[in-house]
């Protein structure tokens, strides 16, 4: 490898141990751009934000945000910081902690990627990112469900934590996954409504939610 693409590289690293989430997005597009300097060539599937690894590390920033929407209302206890944080450990306020860190994380997004012209689409690029902000809550329960079904006992803590971590993660690399395939689809009037209404739902779902619960649970008769 030519001395000028490893110092190029070892610069992007540093970037990435900098622990602020907007410079993982940095690393990814030097770190891409190093790449076709060295080969000379592009390399198929476009843009950085079309391949996979490009969604790996945005999972790990939605972890980093994730993080720092659960601890944010311990932090600053508030009303409107409990809008997108929580006061509990119920599913419930985690769903709605995974859709403001995924929002927050595609917030960073946006302004790296669409300041310039490396999105082609950003109409569909948008809606991609709010459809999957709001599936994502809902893979939350799926995925956190899968040891309460085989596992019939509360975990211990030194488990319990390690596999929220992992969930997190999970789904992040799920609605990337869907990100992905779904920002190059064309979506007509219609469906950019059930998007949005779909959206504006689960926002008001979980804002009403947040300070009353509802008379009837989700596993139990009322």
């Amino acid at each position: 490898m030519p001395v000028r693409a490893s110092l190029e590289r070892g610069d992007s690293l540093f970037l990435w141990w900098t622990g602020q989430p907007e410079n993982h997005f940095l690393w990814l597009m030097q770190m891409g751009e190093a790449s076709s300097k060295t080969k000379g060539i592009t390399e198929p599937g476009g843009q950085n934000y079309e391949k996979v690894s490009y969604y790996l590390i945005k999972s790990l920033v939605f972890l980093g945000f994730f993080s720092f929407v659960h601890f944010a209302w311990e932090l600053m206890p508030v009303d409107v910081v409990l809008f997108f944080s929580a006061n509990d450990e119920s599913v419930f306020s985690h769903a709605k902690m995974a859709l403001y860190a995924w929002l927050f994380t595609c917030a960073v997004e946006f302004a790296w990627l669409l300041r310039g012209p490396r999105v082609e689409d950003k109409r569909s690029f948008v809606l991609s990112r709010l459809l999957v902000a709001v599936l994502l809550p809902w893979f939350e329960v799926l995925v956190w469900y899968v040891v309460p079904g085989i596992v019939k006992a509360e975990l211990p803590l030194y488990l319990e934590l390690p596999w929220a971590f992992a969930v997190v993660y999970i789904i992040g690399v799920l609605g990337g996954g869907l990100e992905r395939v779904l920002q190059n689809s064309k979506l007509d009037t219609f469906a950019t409504a059930i998007v949005l209404v779909l959206f504006g739902l689960s926002v008001f779902f979980f804002t009403a939610f947040t300070w009353e619960k509802p008379w009837i649970d989700f596993f139990y008769l009322p």
